[in-house]
């Protein structure tokens, strides 16, 4: 004997035997409803919240993805992204002299690339950054 399987909620058996017949369907049943893909950035934090993790270590991780992108390769080999806390992202410099041209172009440059690289894929969401604060990498040492 075959199992039956259940049909969707609000599934209108009349009205897919009148499409079936009208757009000469071979199948019996409807296909499963179309699932839109989840961007990634969304599921991270989804997973994040899950396993009882904070969700600016997801924001952290996809910071750290695109964060040779906005500071460009130079940039990106001598500074890092550090921890985020209530939307304000901690930059680490290597050298006083990254630190200044950090500090320099953080509100003006750095935070406008920034917020783009994080809403790519997912437009009508904020990016989690609101603000960012320039420090001395205390374990980075630049002769």
């Amino acid at each position: 004997m075959r199992k039956r399987r259940s049909l969707p909620p609000g599934f209108n058996p009349d009205a897919w035997l009148a499409r079936r017949e009208f757009w000469r369907v071979s199948a019996h049943r409807p296909p499963p409803p179309f699932k839109i893909p989840e961007a990634v950035g969304k599921a991270a934090e989804r997973i994040f919240r899950s396993c009882g993790l904070p969700v600016e270590d997801a924001l952290a991780a996809r910071i750290e993805e695109v964060w040779p992108g906005v500071v460009g390769p130079d940039g990106a080999r001598r500074s890092r992204p550090g921890a985020v806390e209530n939307g304000v992202l901690t930059v680490l410099a290597a050298s006083s002299a990254w630190f200044a041209e950090l500090r320099r172009t953080a509100h003006s440059a750095l935070l406008p690339k920034l917020r783009d690289a994080l809403r790519r894929g997912d437009e009508d969401g904020p990016c989690g950054v609101s603000s960012i604060r320039v420090k001395l990498d205390p374990g980075a040492f630049e002769w």
